[in-house]
């Protein structure tokens, strides 16, 4: 079994966990099955222009970052869907580093996911560049 097919199930792994949670406002709770597949799967394929190479954790709340667009339902005693925004090992446990596209964060914030209508394209933006710079805490 290859790299990506070990990181695909360990994805895989981490959501079947976000089945147990309620996340009432997102709708991350219906990830399923077949659904989260074809969300990690499907052909659109986004990409941004970086300027820094490998971003820090950090530089995801600056801003109008993270803090700002999710952490009311992501931080502190409300954590919808499992996932602290707030949190390095919580927010790197649903990203693949180095590739984006294969990171459950990314999918579900780009236009047509989950998140997209809680986001901004600057968000989008640095979640992108930080996963692509190798997801650095």
């Amino acid at each position: 079994m290859g790299l990506r097919e070990v990181r695909f199930l360990n994805i895989l792994s981490v959501l079947s966990v976000f089945a147990f949670f309620s996340c009432e406002n997102s709708g991350a709770d219906k990830i399923r099955g077949g659904e989260l597949e074809a969300l990690l799967l499907s052909g659109q394929q986004i990409s941004y222009q970086c300027s820094v190479a490998r971003p820090t954790f950090a530089s995801l709340s600056q801003g109008q970052g993270t803090t700002y667009h999710c952490g009311s339902c992501h931080s502190g005693s409300n954590i919808n869907g499992g996932v602290d925004i707030t949190s390095y090992n919580s927010v790197s446990s649903v990203v693949v580093p180095g590739n984006p596209n294969a990171s459950i964060l990314f999918r579900v914030v780009i236009p047509g996911g989950l998140m997209s209508a809680y986001t901004a394209d600057t968000l989008n933006q640095a979640i992108y560049c930080w996963i692509k710079g190798g997801a650095n805490p």
